[in-house]
């Protein structure tokens, strides 16, 4: 760690301080489940979610492909509600998040802290500089393999089928990582999740609710067409005074139909806020295609995926398209 830091302080000072800090005090932590399901003053609820975890675990190794290299064997209880805060931001007149670079990981679309505290005050003082910013909680990360990563007590809070989702997404990270290309890692890891879920759940015999399923229909929709709308006010020739009234009623007349159509987490609100819906789901529908291609064998769907992971982004983003029209 310290020679890790001796290589990192240079760069970004104290953000890479609280970065190492921050995950080695979490990986200092951890404890193996079969011990905390046995001890008896683990509270039932958790001995159980942890159950499920593990059979989830297993499911991903012997049934979707994913790595078994150690990773959610352990557990680490956080005493809080998220794991790092990440912050996003976006020029005010345009949909295209800003990005940060990091040795070993490439560039980013956002920038995580382990305290809120550290994510507030770096959102609050990028909009001072002009930049929509929003911060959003994160329940897991992924550290690509590199360390064995634990089960984390905001992994557990949530539903059943959160939890299950959460494991299938984090080890789809270790599958591939394209440096650079956030929408390509988190819509490939957002859909082996989704796609890893309906498979959990037709074990035994469940198939996610009607009602759920339109209702994000709905929501991406509405979402896709706020998102046209407003680079339709960025890219034309408006004053900006003008273009700040509109985005402002596009955003307000957004959170009345968000609400409508039954959206459970705040609604949009900026530039920045729409930044992790478009990096998270995006590229989602290629790569349905793509399973699609691969005759829903996961498999060959992988080694497809690795291909185009090689490819320069444009020529990778194209083809995502073309999957998704087929």
């Amino acid at each position: 760690m310290v020679a890790l830091l001796a290589f990192l302080l240079p760069l970004q000072g104290c953000y890479y301080v609280q970065a190492a800090q921050g995950h080695f005090k979490l990986m200092s932590a951890r404890e193996p489940i079969e011990t905390v399901v046995a001890d008896v003053e683990t509270p039932e609820a958790v001995r159980e979610r942890l159950t499920v975890v593990t059979e989830a675990r297993q499911f991903a190794i012997e049934e979707l492909g994913l790595p078994d290299n150690g990773s959610y064997t352990s557990y680490v209880d956080l005493g809080r509600d998220y794991v790092v805060v990440n912050v996003f931001a976006a020029p005010e007149f345009s949909l295209a998040p800003k990005r940060w670079c990091h040795p070993f990981v490439g560039c980013m679309a956002y920038r995580g802290y382990y305290a809120a505290e550290g994510a507030n005050d770096y959102a609050q003082r990028l909009a001072r500089e002009g930049w929509d910013t929003t911060t959003s909680k994160v329940r897991a990360y992924s550290t690509l393999g590199r360390f064995r990563d634990p089960v984390l007590s905001t992994m557990i809070a949530g539903s059943e089928d959160a939890t299950v989702s959460l494991v299938f997404h984090e080890l789809a990270h270790q599958v591939i990582y394209v440096r650079g290309d956030t929408a390509f890692n988190e819509s490939f890891a957002t859909f082996v999740a989704s796609e890893g879920l309906r498979r959990w759940r037709a074990q035994d015999g469940r198939a996610a609710p009607a009602s759920l399923v339109q209702r994000r229909a709905a929501l991406r929709a509405a979402i896709a067409r706020l998102r046209d709308a407003l680079s339709a006010v960025y890219d034309g020739e408006l004053p900006e005074a003008e273009k700040r009234t509109r985005k402002a009623a596009l955003f307000e007349a957004f959170a009345t139909e968000w609400t409508a159509l039954g959206g459970r987490l705040p609604a949009p609100h900026n530039n920045a806020a729409l930044a992790p819906i478009a990096l998270y789901a995006d590229r989602t529908a290629g790569f349905a295609g793509l399973l699609r291609a691969s005759e829903g064998d996961l498999e060959r769907f992988y080694a497809a995926v690795k291909v185009m992971g090689e490819l320069e982004k444009p020529a990778r983003d194209a083809r995502l398209d073309a999957l998704a029209s087929d």
